[in-house]
């Protein structure tokens, strides 16, 4: 039972009234779809694009991944959220990079508010996620 969220992300760079939330300690089933726009016009991923998600939680802590990054025959990008996302409550912040031959090409920022559980069973220490970079060095 999945839950998915839909968000459009700027490329200009302009933040846009877009906010995502979710909840804390949720992830696996909890996605958002990020519908790309070029001065509010929708475009297509190019093939030879690398989408990375790039987010800083509440906490001061980053994430920094792809692995979680589905691109949709529709050219938005379903991304699901993992538990790094979700370990902290409050307020985030979080763009989509999209990689080219060395460039980069960053959305907007799009403000997260991360609910607290009312009750947590068990605590999952927050940290940073440098997924990408583990990759690269493991290649």
């Amino acid at each position: 039972m999945e839950y998915v969220a839909h968000i459009k992300a700027e490329l200009s760079g302009y933040p846009g009234p877009e906010k995502l939330v979710f909840k804390q300690g949720d992830f696996g089933e909890r996605y958002f779809v990020v519908k790309l726009l070029r001065n509010g016009s929708p475009i297509q991923m190019g093939s030879d694009m690398t989408p990375r998600m790039q987010m800083e939680k509440p906490d001061g802590c980053q994430v920094f991944s792809d692995n979680n990054i589905e691109i949709q025959d529709d050219g938005t990008l379903k991304i699901q959220v993992t538990p790094q996302m979700s370990a902290a409550a409050g307020q985030g912040r979080i763009e989509v990079g999209l990689y080219k031959q060395g460039a980069l090409l960053s959305t907007a920022v799009i403000d997260t508010l991360i609910y607290p559980n009312a009750m947590s069973m068990v605590k999952v220490a927050s940290s940073n996620e440098y997924q990408v970079l583990v990759d690269a060095l493991a290649q």
